[in-house]
């Protein structure tokens, strides 16, 4: 019995020193990168209007365009040298629809700007 009390007992000292000595590794830091509601009827000079140069209009916490057009894959880029591991947490509200396979919206992380490679988030064809 107090072999395996040794054993259980040098285990815990071993954790108990690991925890005191590091840790900043037992901790995750958060802070805001970047917030926007959309609630105060401009659009931050932060984001970037990409692929076609065409007007975004934001009223009552959304942002949209003003004339989208079939097949207009246009972006709203927020651009920003976050470093990694970064969230997102975003809210997606579909209040119209064109009907057609170039009917899409969503959201995209992009890691590299030089491919545009990145994780998406994409609504497409609704039925």
């Amino acid at each position: 019995m107090q072999e395996t009390m040794k054993v259980v007992n040098q285990s815990f000292a071993s954790i108990l020193l690991i925890t005191c000595f590091f840790p900043s590794s037992a901790f995750v830091e958060a802070k805001v990168l970047f917030y926007d509601n959309f609630n105060d009827g401009k659009i931050d000079e932060k984001y970037e209007s990409k692929n076609h140069h065409v007007k975004w209009v934001e009223k009552g916490g959304v942002i949209s365009q003003t004339n989208p057009t079939p097949g207009d894959h246009t972006y709203l880029v927020l651009a920003g040298d976050f470093k990694e591991p970064h969230t997102g947490l975003v809210g997606i509200h579909v209040d119209g629809w064109s009907d057609g396979d170039l009917a899409r919206c969503g959201l995209e992380f992009r890691l590299d700007p030089g491919d545009a490679s990145g994780y998406a988030f994409l609504i497409h064809h609704f039925d």
